[in-house]
Order: structure tokens, then C-alpha cells, then sequence
């Protein structure tokens, strides 16, 4: 009897693990400007048109700032901190 219940305790833990593995929401954006340097990349005054398949003018507005490059670069590819803000 204590096995099962554990068996469906810890199932009943992984299940959400399982169910949000492989989603995604996709977005779609226009216009704006992005940026780099060796402090990372940043993109400002973009505008959202389309979220999870809701399509619209402008839904809302998209930006973002990543870590430091810890390699590399932004024209040669490279490697970025964790870090940043969305």
C-alpha cells in the first residue's frame, strides 16, 4: 500500500514536468531597433502583432537586454551571460 501511494505522489509531482516540457508560445514582432556591443545586445521600439495566434495592429510592445558577451561577438557570433531583462 505505501508503494502505490508513493507511485502516484511522485507522478502526481512529474506530471506538470511533463505537460510544460515541450510547450511554447510564439510572437511575432516588427520594427524596432536592436543593438550591441560588448555589454550584449538590446532591442527597444518593437511591436508585437501576433501572440500565442492572437493576430492584431499592435499588441503590446517587445523588449529586451541580455547579458555580457563572454565570447566572441555580435558580427562573429559568440557567447552570452546569463543576465538581462525582457
Amino acid at each position: 500500500m505505501f508503494k502505490r501511494v508513493v507511485l502516484v505522489v511522485v507522478l502526481t509531482l512529474a506530471l506538470p514536468l511533463v505537460v510544460f516540457a515541450s510547450s511554447s508560445i510564439d510572437i511575432a514582432n516588427a520594427g524596432g531597433v536592436i543593438s550591441g556591443n560588448s555589454s550584449g545586445l538590446s532591442l527597444t521600439g518593437s511591436a508585437l502583432f501576433s501572440v500565442a495566434g492572437i493576430v492584431g495592429s499592435n499588441l503590446g510592445s517587445l523588449s529586451f537586454t541580455t547579458g555580457a558577451f563572454t565570447s566572441g561577438g555580435a558580427q562573429i557570433g559568440g557567447t552570452l551571460a546569463a543576465g538581462g531583462t525582457f
